[in-house]
Formats: structure tokens, C-alpha cells, sequence
């Protein structure tokens, strides 16, 4: 009787965690496991969208300081269900194969203010999209700008520890200065500008 119900509780736990895990990961995860191909797409009509309804902060249009790809990132059509997620849709890139329309990644809200957790497509050949992966965002000065942070791995593997005791210590990597990369708001344009303007 004890083991049947010891048993019971340890699955009842493991469930518990199971739909907790999908609950928290079900607007994140929504990006399928390739991009798909935009039916129609209308810059005018995204840009009239955005003028009819309330934006948050993270909504809008955003430039990537880089290169120069234009993204928009805002609620899907009618879907929510009470809680706020957003498409990365692109607008313009530099790779002329790269569809504007494209959902290029999902995003949702942290609990921390000004943060979000966002999956975004990293690969591409032609106009395909795929291997997403997980990032975190965090917005700055204002939400004028977004920062863009790979999510690593919970483990990672150290080699260097396979080579015999004497090379662990003579043997060291180099570490690269952590780089910074992310995107200034285009639209609606902040107040003030990010670079002033000159009469």
C-alpha cells in the first residue's frame, strides 16, 4: 500500500513539473522548427496596425545597428488568450533572398521588467529560416534600444581537462570580449531622437 502510494505521489510530482514546464514554454516555443513562407505581406497595412492600437513597449519598429535589417515586433492577430506574446517580423535585410513578412523569431515577457525571452531563427539557405534558438532581450535607455544575448547551455564541457595534469595549467583559452549586439527603435520614432538633429 505505502509503495503504491509513494509511487502515485512521485508521478503525480513529475506531472506537475511536466505541465509546468509547458506552460511556461508554450508562447516561446510557438516558432516552428523552420521559417514559413509570407502569403501576402503589406509593409502599409503592418505600419497602419500599429497606428490603430495601443503599443507596448516593446512593440514597434526596430533597425539592428549592424547591418542595417529592419525588424517589427508586435502581438499576432487576435491571439493572446490573456497572455502578451510577439512576432519578429522582418521588414527589410541586407540578403535580398530573406522575404520581408517573415517571422523571424517569438518573444513573451520576463518577470523582470524591461526583459524578454525570445527564440529567433539563427540559420538560413535562400529564403528558408531554421535552427532557432533561445535569446534573452532586455531593453535600454528608455525602450529606445534592445539588447540581444544568446541563451547558453545550462552544461557546457570543458576538453581542456581531458589533456594529461601537467598541460591543464599551461594550456589556457582565450577569452573574447563579450559582444554586443541589438537594435535601435525606428518607430514610433523616440523622444528625443537618438542623434540629434541639425537645422
Amino acid at each position: 500500500m505505502k509503495r503504491r502510494l509513494l509511487t502515485l505521489l512521485i508521478t503525480a510530482i513529475v506531472a506537475a513539473g511536466c505541465l509546468t514546464a509547458t506552460a511556461a514554454n508554450k508562447y516561446v516555443d510557438r516558432l516552428p522548427h523552420s521559417s514559413r513562407r509570407p502569403e501576402q505581406f503589406s509593409r502599409e497595412e503592418l505600419m497602419q496596425r500599429m497606428n490603430d492600437t495601443g503599443l507596448h513597449h516593446i512593440e514597434g519598429v526596430w533597425r539592428f545597428t549592424a547591418d542595417g535589417t529592419e525588424i517589427a515586433i508586435m502581438r499576432p492577430n487576435g491571439e493572446g488568450d490573456g497572455v502578451d506574446y510577439y512576432e519578429i517580423i522582418l521588414l527589410h535585410a541586407s540578403n535580398r533572398a530573406l522575404r520581408p513578412g517573415t517571422v523571424i523569431g517569438v518573444a513573451n515577457p520576463a518577470a523582470k521588467k524591461g526583459y524578454y525571452e525570445a527564440r529567433l531563427y539563427t540559420r538560413s539557405t535562400g529564403s528558408l529560416l531554421f535552427a532557432p534558438k533561445k535569446f534573452n532581450l532586455k531593453s535600454e535607455d528608455d525602450d529606445t534600444r534592445i539588447i540581444f544575448e544568446a541563451k547558453k547551455s545550462a552544461f557546457s564541457v570543458n576538453l581542456w581537462r581531458l589533456l594529461p595534469y601537467m598541460w591543464r595549467y599551461s594550456v589556457h583559452k582565450n577569452q573574447d570580449s563579450k559582444s554586443v549586439a541589438g537594435c535601435v527603435r525606428i518607430y514610433p520614432a523616440p523622444l528625443p531622437p537618438l542623434e540629434p538633429i541639425y537645422l
